[in-house]
């Protein structure tokens, strides 16, 4: 059972105030650019790989009535990916911002054990306090036999109040209360170079002509690049982020 007494949900997004009303449309925007993102975004190759992993691993799963918790969920871009095999989606962050339905912080989740079939943690354990911490909590609000679909950075110039980057056997080494873990490279070493190169571009580019060349020109065709050159990598030594699927 969901315990929800002492937080503040907002289920009904045609209720809230106008600054929220222009921070959901921001918020599917930007939804839309992760999920299918466009040639020009200098995070494609990630986000394509992620794309295709996760659509795998949510067609395994069981076709109708799911309980879905997304923590850090203010975008929500794989939703769309579940289809009508949700019975109730629920979205967490620390900020109540975007699609979110209610404040919480990943390390103490406000319900109780065996809430939800799946949860969703996209891109979240590098602003986390403690990533153990977190992993225990995403173990016990899923049922026995639920999934956790997750992607963690491995390389990225520091963003904001991150603390945290990790690799394949550390994020094996934290999902250890699962019972069983697949981590899986969103590229291999080739889109690992295109993919830093062209977040360095959009960085560090500060002129107005260089940054819409960057955007027009070298973004899209190293993108295009990576993701036809990285089929033939076998290497994972450059991959810059991870998907993990753990199953409790």
């Amino acid at each position: 059972m969901i315990k929800e007494s002492g937080y503040s949900f907002y289920a009904d997004t045609k209720s809230v105030p106008a600054d929220r009303e222009r921070s959901i449309r921001n918020a599917r925007e930007l939804s839309s650019e992760r999920l299918k993102p466009s040639l020009s975004n200098p995070d494609y190759l990630v986000y394509c790989a992620r794309y295709a992993l996760f659509s795998k691993w949510i067609n395994a799963l069981p076709d109708y009535d799911l309980m879905v918790l997304d923590v850090g969920g203010r975008i929500q871009p794989y939703r769309p990916l579940l289809g009508d095999k949700v019975k109730r989606y629920i979205a967490i962050d620390p900020q109540f911002n975007g699609l979110l339905d209610t404040v919480a912080v990943g390390e103490k989740l406000p319900f109780a054990d065996s809430s939800f079939d799946l949860v969703l943690c996209t891109q979240v354990l590098g602003y986390v306090s403690d990533p153990a911490v977190v992993s225990s909590e995403l173990h016990r609000v899923l049922v026995p036999g639920g999934v956790l679909l997750m992607s963690a950075p491995a390389f990225f110039p520091r963003h904001h109040d991150e603390r945290w980057r990790f690799l394949p056997e550390g994020l094996v080494q934290l999902m250890e209360p699962f019972s069983a873990v697949h981590v899986e490279p969103e590229g291999c070493s080739i889109a690992g170079f295109f993919r830093t190169a062209n977040v360095c571009f959009n960085l560090y580019f500060k002129s107005n002509v260089m940054r819409k060349i960057a955007s027009k020109v070298i973004i899209p065709a190293f993108n295009v690049a990576g993701r036809t050159l990285d089929k033939f990598s076998e290497s994972n030594r450059l991959t810059v982020n991870y998907s993990v699927r753990a199953v409790k």
